[in-house]
């Protein structure tokens, strides 16, 4: 009995074992095709995301070719563009340039005395002294010299002698003017920062002293020590010397300045005179006509009782009308980038007797 019980229940624990072991495995298989719906919609979504970085990599790839292509072709025009603004630059300063000549010879006519000051009375004798006879006189300028002088710029030797035989021959003329022959400027160079207890003889000596090549043979000095312009080291100041044009080469040749055993640096000086008072070129408020009027505004060349937001120079605007030319005007009165101070350092360089 005990044996057919033992069968029966080995029999049930079979079938119990038979059941779980079928009931994991479909378990298992429900599991299985699971992960295979789940794996089939996530490759699906790989590709779909293939697909997009695949249109994402064209996309950019084709912006990044045009944009090079767009901007080769912009920076073609560009380029093109700068070449012929610096081409109409280039004939606008030639044809500047035509109008001023390489050399000028200069007529000084100087009143004697103060009954004959006014410039433009004297400028209006001459004028009609000029014209006159009917001569075909070629005259690059005529301007302003302090005390009512005439100053008559010609661009050649034949010019500028038959101007002076002919106002040599006429009598009111010589009664009223004397007439010289406009020597050019000797070089100057600024010598910097010399401490401000130094005076002017004692700077010449020390000079002299250790750099022999700024006096002859007989000790005689070749050189002018002028003036002195405060530095910005209230300590110190420069000064201004005259050079001949042997001695002016030679600074820089030698590059070098020798005061009391030290190197002391220089440049060339060009004095260009701006009038504080009316902003013109050529004089000082010191001999200014309008002296006694208020200096005009340095930012919009107005006087008084103005608002001034955008800077002007009134020179720049008057060259503009009166020579057609195309300068700067929005830039204030004493800019040293200003087309007007430029011009004028060009002149004063133009007078200057640099030998050959």
């Amino acid at each position: 009995k005990f044996s057919n019980d033992l069968k029966v229940l080995r029999l049930e624990l079979y079938q119990a074992n038979e059941n779980a072991v079928n009931k994991d495995i479909l378990v298992l298989k429900t599991n299985i095709k699971d992960l295979e719906t789940r794996n089939k919609v996530l490759e699906s979504k790989l590709a779909e995301q293939d697909d997009l970085s695949e249109l994402m990599n064209d996309a950019v790839a084709k912006i990044k070719q045009d944009n090079e292509a767009m901007l080769k072709s912009e920076l073609k025009a560009v380029v093109e563009t700068v070449n012929k603004i610096k081409q109409d630059h280039k004939l606008m300063l030639q044809e500047e340039l035509k109008s001023f000549p390489t050399e000028e010879f200069v007529l000084l006519l100087k009143p004697p005395g103060k009954d004959k000051s006014d410039y433009h009375s004297n400028k209006n004798l001459l004028t009609r002294a000029l014209t006159s006879k009917g001569n075909a006189l070629r005259i690059a300028s005529i301007s302003k010299v302090f005390g009512g002088g005439v100053k008559i710029i010609t661009a050649n030797e034949t010019d500028f002698a038959a101007i002076k035989v002919l106002l040599e021959s006429m009598q009111d003329i010589t009664d009223a003017f004397e007439i010289t022959r406009a020597q050019k400027r000797k070089p100057q160079v600024i010598v910097y920062n010399i401490n401000k207890k130094i005076q002017a003889e004692e700077l010449l000596e020390g000079l002299l002293q250790k750099n022999c090549f700024l006096h002859d043979a007989n000790n005689v000095p070749l050189v002018k020590v002028e003036f002195p312009i405060q530095a910005r080291n209230k300590e110190s100041r420069h000064w201004v010397v005259t050079t001949g044009q042997s001695i002016f080469k030679d600074l820089w040749l030698k590059q070098g300045l020798y005061f009391n055993w030290i190197r002391v640096l220089f440049t060339e000086f060009i004095g260009i005179r701006q009038c504080r008072t009316c902003g013109a070129f050529g004089h000082t408020a010191k001999y200014c006509d309008d002296r006694d009027k208020p200096p005009i505004c340095e930012n919009c060349s107005k006087t008084e009782n103005h608002s001034c937001r955008v800077p002007r120079y009134k020179n720049c605007i008057i060259t503009n009308e009166k020579f057609k030319r195309n300068w700067h005007i929005i830039h204030s009165v004493f800019d040293k980038r200003c087309e007007s101070y430029l011009r004028q350092r060009d002149i004063l360089v133009k007078r200057t007797n640099y030998g050959n």
